[in-house]
């Protein structure tokens, strides 16, 4: 026998043997009271792309690292004229290699204004 309080969904379920109650626990309640195990390290692998490749020659290239950080429209117009496998980068994909290559707080502009506020 079905218990429905608003129309929506079956409140509980009445068996011969019992009832099933369909409950909802946050994640982090389920965690508390279900310990999982932990993770398994993940291994090292030496598989790579031509594109991670390509964006670590860039960092080189271009000497970047934590301090110098170059400007995202020289780092597109680089990826622009390099080919992988052949082919050149989209112009949508060099804005999204320069946009990864370079620390999140670079991202973020902050170039002083040249006029008076």
């Amino acid at each position: 026998m079905l218990h429905v309080d608003d129309g929506s969904m079956p409140e509980r379920l009445e068996l011969q043997d019992g009832e099933y109650i369909d409950i909802q626990i946050p994640r982090f309640m389920v965690e508390a009271i279900w310990t999982m195990p932990p993770p398994k390290p993940v291994e090292p692998t030496e598989y790579t792309t031509p594109y991670l490749e390509l964006i670590k020659r860039a960092i080189s290239e271009n000497r970047i690292d934590e301090i110098d950080q170059s400007k995202k429209v020289v780092l597109v117009e680089w990826f622009k004229d390099q080919h992988v496998e052949g082919e050149p980068l989209s112009g949508n994909l060099a804005n999204a290699m320069a946009t990864i290559i370079r620390m999140p707080s670079s991202q973020r502009g902050g170039g002083k204004r040249s006029w008076p506020r």
